[in-house]
């Protein structure tokens, strides 16, 4: 096609239908790469008349070299200028210019007003997939996974809809959003069994089965994975979370056997074996061999698995009534970490300890701290209502 468009300008210059001849060959050039030749093709239509359509050929060009400004430029003339499918190409290539600008701020409305519109195959999966992913960025959970099932409901048949549960379904892992992670996880596999993942994200999943409760399901994907993989460096972590999930579903044998392979064979990670061990042996009420261990743990761990490790070992205290080592325990979990949730237990934890040793100003404290955490638990906001009830704080 390209020579027989080349041959018919080079033999009728004058034809009024020039414009679009030339117009017709940027457009090939451009879809076989040759951004220079079609540059000039739509410059040439553009001075022919052909200003809506060469100008999104121009916006185009400039959309593949990365010349964002020039882009959106081009998009927004063609835009203005144009009606129907150019009109609906060039909003879309407006959208993806202050995207790859990382001009947020003007992309949500904008993707917004697209999304309002019927839904446009070639627009639509896209613009879904992109608000999703932003939505996930910003922890609007629920809106992240709308979109995404959105896209994969709508458009099952397209490139952004796998990536666009992939991609919510990862970052909800990443956020410790379980449900809507194992959700969107679920859909994936079950829609798109041959998506290809990475090892990681495989390993997501694993922990989002486990996470929810879906012990069983997780084992099997887990054992699948390390049976498969006898050499990846995700082994260790996949090792740790099936001794979770035995150990979450009663199996101690099972689970001590993984984190004392953890220990043994993979260095770096023999704090989370530790922790692992001592968990196993709190739940069997063994006291005196899991103290030493978390207590190793604190020393030597990174931040979450450091700040498990106190709050465990200050409930090991509380329960054994040694408040005070109990307190200073659970205000190190706090201390380490203070974001993860194990630091909110902790805080119930030192208040019911600071009340125990009648420190009960401390326990008012800690307890008003508890409840002005951003993110907190409603077992643990009740409880530390309650507590602070009777201490005689309402």
């Amino acid at each position: 096609m390209l020579s027989e468009l080349s041959e018919l300008i080079r033999s009728a210059p004058l034809s009024p239908y020039i414009g679009r001849m030339r117009l017709a060959r940027g457009v090939v050039l451009s879809s076989t790469g040759k951004a220079v030749e079609a540059e000039r093709d739509f410059q040439a239509a553009q001075g022919q008349g052909e200003g809506a359509v060469a100008s999104l050929g121009l916006g185009r060009v400039a959309f593949e070299r990365g010349q964002w400004e020039e882009a959106e430029r081009e998009f927004v003339e063609a835009r203005d200028t144009g009606a129907g499918a150019v009109a609906a190409s060039a909003e879309y290539g407006i959208a993806a210019t202050l995207w790859n600008q990382g001009k947020m701020d003007e992309f949500k409305p904008f993707a917004q007003a697209l999304l309002a519109k019927p839904s446009n195959p070639t627009v639509t999966p896209p613009m879904l997939a992109a608000s999703a992913a932003l939505a996930a960025e910003e922890g609007r959970w629920q809106d992240a996974r709308a979109m995404a099932v959105r896209v994969a409901t709508e458009f099952p048949k397209t490139d952004e809809a796998p990536a666009a549960l992939a991609t919510v379904a990862t970052a909800a892992a990443r956020a410790s959003e379980w449900p809507v992670a194992n959700e969107t996880f679920k859909m994936l596999t079950d829609r798109y069994p041959t998506y290809r993942t990475g090892r990681e994200t495989r390993l997501d999943y694993a922990e989002a089965l486990y996470r929810t409760g879906a012990y069983a399901e997780a084992r099997t994907r887990l054992q699948e994975f390390i049976d498969a993989s006898p050499t990846d460096p995700e082994l260790p972590r996949a090792l740790i979370l099936l001794g979770r999930t035995q150990e979450a579903s009663g199996d101690a044998t099972g689970a001590l056997e993984q984190y004392r392979r953890v220990e043994n064979d993979f260095p770096d990670y023999q704090a989370a074996a530790a922790l692992g061990q001592a968990r196993v042996l709190l739940l069997s009420g063994n006291w005196d061999e899991a103290r030493p261990l978390l207590e190793r743990v604190m020393a030597t761990g990174d931040a979450p698995v450091a700040s498990e490790a106190a709050y465990r070992l200050g409930d090991g205290y509380r329960k054994a009534g040694r408040h005070q080592p109990a307190v200073e325990a659970y205000m190190t979990a706090v201390y380490v970490a203070p974001d993860l949730p194990t630091a909110r237990r902790a805080l119930l934890g030192a208040g019911q300890s600071f009340s125990a040793l009648k420190q009960n100003d401390s326990a008012v404290i800690v307890y008003k701290k508890l409840l002005a955490s951003k993110t907190l638990e409603p077992e643990l906001a009740d409880a530390a209502k309650k507590n602070l009830k009777a201490l005689g704080v309402n």
